[in-house]
């Protein structure tokens, strides 16, 4: 029978697993809170630094409780 694990990945093989996943993960977070919402933050984020990292966490923490909320009967 062959034997599948253990895989030996060269450094390319990692490194396009780490893009993908990172990828993967950003296309998630444009899906599930928004493609403007994701843009305004990156250009806030650019604009003022980690002056407005508050309102990120807020916002996380909103988005959070949200549907938490809005889903009890």
């Amino acid at each position: 029978m062959h034997e599948v694990w253990p895989i030996k990945l060269g450094t390319k093989d990692k490194t396009l697993k780490g893009l993908a996943v990172f990828l993967l993960g950003i296309f998630f977070l444009g899906f599930n809170i928004g493609t403007g919402s994701v843009t305004a933050m990156a250009k806030a984020g650019a604009s003022y630094g980690t002056f407005l990292l508050w309102t990120t966490v807020a916002s996380c923490l909103i988005i959070g409780v949200l549907p938490l909320t809005s889903s009890r009967d």
